[in-house]
């Protein structure tokens, strides 16, 4: 699971308008695994209010809905 993780850690140059494509990608190739905040911290090197906020700007829902909602 670590090797997982580490190869979906965003690069230093990585901008913020790309994290709710890089969260979303994420939730599509880990839908089956059972995610939490903290896994979502780990990859995604920002904070989870942060993270929510930025996905939520772009798909009007938080990480956790979005998945709920398509990946049920």
């Amino acid at each position: 699971m670590l090797l997982k993780e580490e190869s979906y850690r965003p690069n230093n140059n990585a901008h913020e308008q790309n994290l709710p494509f890089f969260l979303e990608n994420y939730i599509q190739q880990h839908y089956t695994e059972r995610l939490s905040n903290d896994s979502l911290v780990q990859v995604s090197g920002y904070s989870y209010s942060y993270q929510n906020r930025i996905f939520k700007q772009q798909y009007g829902l938080t990480p956790f809905r979005f998945k709920k909602q398509f990946y049920k």
